[in-house]
C-alpha cells in the first residue's frame, strides 16, 4: 500500500484506536488536524451518532467493517450472516 501512495504522490499516515472509542477518535481528530483529505476508517467502538457527525464535516471519510445506513455509500462491509446462508 505504501508503494501504491508513494507513486501517486500522496502520503499513507495510520492510527491505531486499538478498539477503544476514544482511541478511535482521538486517531481521526490527528487526521483530520493533519490536513488528511481521504480517510479510511476500521471505527469498532466510536458510536453511530459520533461517526455520522465526522462523515459529514470529512466527505472523503470511508468506513470498512462497519455498515451504516445513512452513509452506505461511504461503507466497505461485508455481510457474514447473509454470506453463511449462500
Amino acid at each position: 500500500v505504501e508503494d501504491i501512495t508513494r507513486q501517486a504522490g500522496v502520503r499513507l499516515m495510520l492510527c491505531s484506536g486499538g478498539h477503544q472509542a476514544e482511541l478511535e477518535k482521538s486517531g481521526l481528530d490527528f487526521l483530520i488536524n493533519q490536513g488528511c483529505e481521504a480517510i479510511v476508517a476500521h471505527v469498532t467502538r466510536m458510536g453511530e451518532e459520533e461517526l455520522l457527525r465526522y462523515a459529514a464535516h470529512t466527505p472523503a471519510l470511508v468506513l470498512i467493517n462497519r455498515y451504516l445506513p445513512a452513509i452506505a455509500n461511504r461503507c466497505i462491509w461485508l455481510d457474514n450472516a447473509k454470506a453463511a446462508q449462500a
